[in-house]
C-alpha cells in the first residue's frame, strides 16, 4: 500500500511538473509572439473577455466531466485578434474559476497550463492560415477555419485533460476518451458552428455580431445542461440496471442454497427420526424388558432381581428424559433461557468433557425458543467437534437487537471447508446461519486451525404481534416430547 502510495505521489509531483513548464513556454512564447495590432479593436477585446469570464463561470458538471463555452471566446479571440489577446484572456478567465473553485495546487497549475497552451496554438495556427492563403474575416472560408479551429481546441483540450488525469490514476487513455469526450462532441460541434458564424458576422458587420455571441452562449448552456442531465439519468440507470443484475444473481444463489439445505434438513430429521426411534428401541425397550425379566426372576424367588429392575427402570427413565430434553427442554418455558442454556451446557459438558461459562442477560421481547434453538446448536457443535477446554456463551441485548456470541478455544477448521461439509451432510453451521439471514439478522463466523471458533449472531428486534420464527416446528417438537413425557409422569406420580 505504501508502495502504490509513493508510486502516486511521484506521478503527481511529474504531472505538476510537466504542467509548470507548459504554462512558462506558453506564456513566455506569447509574449514574444505578442504585436500591438493585436490588441485591437478594444472593444472586442472587453467584449470577448467578459464572454471567456462568464462561460467559466458558468461551467456545468462535475470534476470529471463538465461542460463550458468559454473555448468559443478563446477561440474567437484567438482568429479575430491574435495568440497573446486569446492566452491572456484564458489564464485571466481561468485564475478567476479556480479561485471560486478554491482549486488545489496541482488542478490550478494544469487547467492554466491547458487554457494558455491551446489558445496559443489556435492563435498561430490561424495567423499562419490568413498569412498563407487570401482569407478575409468576413469570408465563409475564414468561418470555416474559426470552426475547425474550434473543433481542434475542443480534441485537444479533451487528450491532455483526460491523458493527465488517466496518468495520474493509471487508467487507459482509449476507454477514457472514448467514456468522457466522445459523448459531447455532438454539442461541440454545434458550439464550433456557432463561433464560426459569429466571427462570419463580426467579418461583415463588427462587434453587432456580439448578441449573436450571447445567444450562441444561452442556446449552447441549455443543450448542455440538457446533455449532462440525460448522461446523469443514464449513468443512474445503469448502476440500477447492475444493481437490479447482482441481485437476482444472490437471490438465484440464496434459492440454490435455501433448497440444498431444506433437502439436507430434511434427511436430518429423517436420520434423527431413525436415531431416536433405534436409541428408543436398543436404549429404553431393551432396558425395560431386562426389567420386566428381572421382575420375573424377582417371582421365582431371587431377592436380587428387584433391585436390579430398579435401576434398569431409573437408566431407562433418564434415558428418556435426555431424549425429552432435546426434543423440548420443558425447563426453557418453565424456567427461563438462562435455565435451559445452563441445563445444556450441563450436559455437553459431560459429554465433550469442558466447561461453559453461559451467561445469559434478558433483552425485552426476544424471541427465547429461537435463541436457545441456536445457542443449542451452536452449544453441540462445541462440544463434538472443537475438544476445547472452555466455551463461553453470551446473550444479551446490543443497539441493533439481541446478541449471541459463543466462542471455544478449540483447534477450530479452516472457513473454506464449510461448503465441503455442508456437501457431507453436516448443515448445522449452514442452516444456522440461512436462518438467522433468513430473519434480517447478522452471522459472523471467526475461526482457523488452531485457534478456536468464535460465532456472533445478532438477531434484529421482534416485529410487535410477530408469532416468531419456527412456531410449526417448535409445536412439533413440543408433541413429541408430550408423548413421550406423559408415561415419565404416570412413573413418578
Amino acid at each position: 500500500m505504501f508502495a502504490l502510495d509513493r508510486t502516486f505521489e511521484q506521478r503527481r509531483q511529474l504531472l505538476l511538473v510537466l504542467h509548470a513548464a507548459l504554462l512558462v513556454v506558453s506564456g513566455v512564447a506569447a509574449i514574444l509572439v505578442s504585436r500591438r495590432a493585436d490588441w485591437e479593436p478594444v472593444g472586442l477585446v472587453l467584449v470577448l473577455l467578459g464572454f471567456a469570464i462568464v462561460g467559466e463561470l458558468l461551467t456545468l458538471g462535475g470534476p470529471s466531466s463538465h461542460f463550458t463555452i468559454s473555448p468559443a471566446g478563446y477561440v474567437l479571440a484567438a482568429t479575430l485578434l491574435g495568440p497573446a489577446p486569446a492566452v491572456a484572456m484564458a489564464v485571466a478567465a481561468e485564475l478567476i474559476h479556480s479561485a471560486q473553485q478554491r482549486r488545489a495546487l496541482l488542478p490550478l497549475v494544469a487547467n492554466l497550463a491547458i487554457s494558455a497552451s491551446l489558445p496559443l496554438v489556435i492563435g498561430l495556427l490561424a495567423r499562419a492560415a490568413v498569412s498563407s492563403g487570401d482569407l478575409s474575416k468576413g469570408s465563409a472560408e475564414f468561418a470555416l477555419l474559426v470552426v475547425l479551429l474550434y473543433v481542434l481546441h475542443a480534441g485537444l483540450s479533451s487528450l491532455l485533460v483526460v491523458g493527465a488525469t488517466g496518468f495520474l490514476d493509471a487508467i487507459p487513455l482509449l476507454p477514457r476518451l472514448r467514456a468522457d469526450a466522445l459523448p459531447v462532441y455532438p454539442v461541440e460541434l454545434m458550439a464550433g458552428l456557432f463561433t464560426g458564424g459569429v466571427a462570419y458576422l463580426y467579418g461583415r458587420i463588427g462587434l453587432r455580431a456580439m448578441p449573436f455571441l450571447a445567444f450562441a452562449l444561452g442556446l449552447f448552456l441549455y443543450l448542455m445542461r440538457e446533455l449532462l442531465k440525460s448522461r446523469q439519468r443514464a449513468d443512474r440507470l445503469e448502476l440500477l440496471q447492475v444493481d437490479l443484475r447482482e441481485r437476482a444473481e444472490r437471490i438465484a444463489a440464496l434459492a440454490a442454497s435455501r433448497g440444498r439445505l431444506v433437502a439436507q434438513a430434511l434427511d436430518a430429521e429423517d436420520r434423527e427420526r431413525r436415531r431416536l426411534a433405534e436409541s428408543l428401541h436398543d436404549e429404553a425397550i431393551q432396558t425395560l424388558l431386562f426389567a420386566r425379566q428381572e421382575l420375573d426372576e424377582a417371582r421365582t424367588g431371587d431377592a436380587r432381581a428387584v433391585d436390579r429392575a430398579h435401576d434398569a427402570i431409573a437408566q431407562t427413565v433418564e434415558s428418556l428424559r435426555g431424549a425429552i430434553f432435546n426434543l423440548h427442554p420443558a425447563v426453557l418455558d418453565h424456567a427461563g433461557l438462562a435455565a435451559a442454556l445452563a441445563a445444556v451446557a450441563e450436559q455437553q459438558a459431560r459429554l465433550g468433557k469442558m466447561r461453559f461459562d453461559v451467561n445469559v442477560t434478558p433483552a425485552v421481547g426476544a424471541d427465547e425458543h429461537l435463541l436457545f434453538s441456536l445457542a443449542r446448536e451452536l452449544m453441540v457443535n462445541a462440544a463434538k467437534h472443537s475438544r476445547a477446554s472452555v466455551v463461553v456463551v453470551r446473550i444479551g441485548p446490543v443497539d441493533d437487537g439481541v446478541e449471541l456470541l459463543v466462542a471455544d478455544d478449540g483447534r477450530g477448521f479452516d472457513p473454506a471447508r464449510r461448503e465441503v461439509a455442508v456437501r457431507e451432510g453436516h448443515i448445522g453451521l449452514a442452516s444456522t446461519a440461512e436462518r438467522v439471514e433468513a430473519l434480517g439478522g447478522r452471522f459472523e463466523l471467526d475461526t482457523a486451525v488452531g485457534r478456536g471458533t468464535r460465532t456472533r449472531i445478532v438477531l434484529p428486534p421482534p416485529t410487535p404481534g410477530d408469532a416468531g420464527p419456527g412456531s410449526a416446528e417448535r409445536e412439533e417438537r413440543e408433541e413429541r416430547a408430550a408423548a413421550l413425557e406423559a408415561p415419565l409422569e404416570a412413573e413418578r406420580a
